[in-house]
């Protein structure tokens, strides 16, 4: 339960951060630094050398998987920011909720997640708000 409060704590705040997309883009900047301020103070960077090696794919697959996860996080939240400028925040957040969805559903199929009550409740309350929001 708590994490559906979060989820629902964490689609509120970003819908307020949609609105105002002018600091969006100096919020990813900061908070950018922040994380890797917070990598240097604690040695993280070193443990990435470590789960490289320990990775079953191999070490070439593994940064390859950190660098294409973080261009497709970056080209996510510029499509969005982008939503918002040129048409609403409204399609936006429809846009986002039913990529969730579908997430979820992606990872049922290709990784085998299970799909519990928490899971199912999630999909249907996101479709539902993209349904509700497109009628």
């Amino acid at each position: 339960m708590t994490r559906f409060i979060m989820v629902l704590l964490a689609a509120l705040f970003y819908g307020f951060v949609l609105a105002f997309n002018e600091f969006q883009l100096m919020m990813c900047f900061f908070s950018t630094a922040f994380c890797i301020v917070g990598m240097l103070i604690n040695r993280d960077f070193q443990a990435i050398t470590r789960e490289a090696k320990q990775f079953e794919l191999g070490e070439g697959k593994y940064y390859m998987v950190i660098v294409l996860t973080a261009l497709i996080w970056q080209i996510y939240f510029v499509g969005a920011i982008g939503v918002t400028c040129y048409s609403s925040a409204l399609l936006s957040g429809i846009l986002i909720a039913a990529s969730l969805s579908v997430t979820e559903v992606f990872a049922v199929i290709f990784f085998h997640e299970k799909f519990g009550g928490e899971k199912g409740f999630s999909l249907a309350l996101s479709l539902g708000i993209c349904f509700l929001l497109l009628w």
